[in-house]
């Protein structure tokens, strides 16, 4: 059966991945990204709603795939341009067939290896269990119920002095947070978005908060950047986007003349892995807290502690988890 598939995301990628398993023959990816139209992903076009609802039938069976739960926004603009057989591909991984839900993750995908390693890794029995708990949520879309909390502060609280790396800025939630406990800081903010980078100036009229305009990636240079802003969620892309300048911690902290490092935040939609690449000589020689996404690829999960414990092997680790779907799971590295 053809289908179109409408989010180009990480999430449309892996329902494409699962839908042709299911022996679905996805013909294209609806998107709204300027910086995806026209451009190719997993080898199919992406087109914008107003293209697909021109070129395909309104009967087109579509698969919702966002990156979050927009589900109903997303039905209604498909209902606005006329399409009207839609399923959902959710956020609970899961899409609805009749009466039957099929979770998306092959099980072979999860190295049971890598998985106990990990487990073993982290320094509390809670972390263990929760570790365990995020695994199986994204294998077998078991939900997690987890109570709210401060994200990014459980296990370090800026000091007066400390020199804060912080990729992934944002709306500025986790700055803001920063100066409800120390005011006395200085903070190198990575946005690479154009959009927030520009609210952001504004909103920070410090001379101790730098924001910058730069993806933070493995190495100098230029990556191609989805400049899609509409939920927060930019990532980098091997093609496709507007091509961005990219930095490495490592590079832009020798160029800069930084003598120390205290803190690194990292959220930046699946690059996380890249970044603590170029960013290994600071880590081997400050040791400075990370405080790391590991939820926008499922390998993540494991790829980063280990690549983490590689570089400086006496970190302590926690995992701690801040919401009852797939996202917000945070790898803490203490010095």
């Amino acid at each position: 059966m053809k289908c179109l598939i409408f989010g180009a995301g990480l999430g449309g990628r892996i329902a494409k991945l699962f839908l042709e398993e299911k022996r679905y023959s996805c013909i294209g990816y609806i998107d709204e990204a300027a910086g995806r139209i026209g451009t190719k992903v997993e080898g199919l076009r992406v087109y914008s709603l107003h293209e697909a609802s021109e070129r395909f039938s309104s009967d087109t069976l579509i698969f919702i795939a966002p990156r979050g739960n927009f589900f109903h926004p997303m039905k209604k603009r498909l209902e606005t341009v006329g399409f009207s057989n839609y399923r959902f591909f959710n956020s609970e991984l899961s899409i609805e067939e009749g009466n039957r839900e099929m979770p998306i993750f092959d099980t072979r995908a999860f190295p049971e290896t890598l998985i106990n390693e990990t487990t073993d890794l982290l320094a509390d029995d809670y972390s263990k269990s929760l570790y365990r708990s995020v695994v199986e949520h994204h294998r077998a879309r078991k939900q997690l119920f987890i109570d709210p909390k401060k994200q990014y502060f459980d296990k370090y609280l800026p000091k007066p002095g400390d020199v804060i790396i912080d990729c992934g800025v944002a709306h500025g939630d986790f700055i803001d947070n920063l100066l409800t406990y120390e005011e006395e800081i200085r903070v190198y903010a990575f946005e690479a978005d154009k959009h927030f980078y520009e609210l952001l100036l504004k909103k920070y009229d410090n001379p101790n908060i730098s924001v910058i305009n730069k993806c933070v990636y493995s190495e100098e240079g230029e990556v191609c950047f989805s400049d899609d802003n509409s939920h927060g969620s930019n990532a980098i892309h091997t093609a496709g986007g507007i091509k961005m300048e990219a930095t490495s911690i490592d590079g832009f902290v020798q160029k800069n003349g930084i003598e120390k490092v205290d803190w690194i935040k990292m959220d930046i939609e699946g690059a996380e892995l890249d970044a603590i690449e170029g960013a290994k000589e600071v880590i081997a020689r400050h040791k400075p807290f990370l405080s790391v996404s590991i939820y926008h690829k499922t390998s993540d999960l494991w790829e980063i502690p280990q690549r983490i414990k590689e570089i400086r092997p006496d970190y302590t680790f926690y995992v701690e988890h801040y919401s009852s779907a797939m996202g917000e799971t945070i790898l803490y590295a203490c010095p």
